[in-house]
């Protein structure tokens, strides 16, 4: 059992005075109560297997990220009403500060405009990653595909899918042939999208947090292959095979 890194970030906005971002973080973890069990599904992909790549409703390409995009991404409109960042801008912003290569956009190709960014990063910065988030240690042939984000204006245009296999794609420059992801159980769409760029279920990752989000648990577990996820026993679909 270890102290949850949520912890660590609490006692430092505190040595700061930064108590307008504390707060929401105490009341977040009040409401997790005594004892919380939280499942995420582990997606993973074979990129030595031949896929047809979805489209997405306008024409996109991928390449590194580069200073200029991030104002473009997090658009100070999206501020809160309160004028604060949301969660999982800031998120993204903190890890950008970190230099944790690679992190990849999606440009709208008839605008210019960075449309969606994901980290992809190999067993090299196995150390990096571990500070980050709830990962398993990469093999020297796997790749972590983490931290989606597509800006407001951008969503609901079938970006994920294509964005996501296409950056899949350049784990061979990694020397990797497995790209890994991780989605809550819970995030459907979410699931579902992984499932259109050519990932599957892999692994379950089930994490317990223990007085009030104080403490936590962390196990991977293996799944079979052809493990059906909750939402395709209830529909009797079967996921999206789109190799070629």
């Amino acid at each position: 059992m270890s102290v949850v890194p949520g912890l660590k970030t609490a006692l430092d906005l505190t040595i700061r005075g930064q108590f307008s971002e504390l707060l929401p973080r105490i009341t977040r973890h009040l409401r997790q109560g005594f004892y919380r069990e939280h499942l995420s599904f582990g997606l993973r992909r074979d990129i030595f297997i031949p896929f047809l790549t979805p489209r997405a409703k306008l024409s996109i390409s991928v390449r590194e990220i580069k200073d200029s995009d991030i104002p473009l991404l997090f658009p100070a409109a999206e501020l809160t009403s309160d004028g604060r960042e949301p969660d999982e801008v800031r998120w993204r912003k903190q890890v950008i500060a970190t230099k944790l290569p690679s992190c990849f956009v999606a440009v709208d190709e008839g605008t210019g405009q960075p449309c969606y960014m994901q980290w992809l990063t190999g067993a090299a910065y196995n150390s990096q990653i571990q500070t980050l988030g709830s990962f398993p240690l990469l093999q020297s042939d796997e790749a972590l595909l983490e931290n989606a984000y597509t800006p407001s204006q951008y969503r609901g245009l079938g970006i994920m899918s294509a964005a996501m296999a296409l950056i899949a794609e350049r784990a061979r420059d990694l020397g990797a042939r497995y790209v890994i992801t991780f989605v809550d159980q819970h995030n459907i769409a979410s699931l579902k999208g992984c499932q259109r760029s050519g990932f599957s279920a892999h692994l379950i990752r089930r994490q317990r947090e223990y007085v009030f989000g104080l403490f936590r648990t962390l196990q991977f577990e293996a799944l079979p292959n052809g493990f059906l996820m909750p939402h395709e026993k209830s529909t009797g679909v079967q996921p999206l095979d789109n190799r070629t």
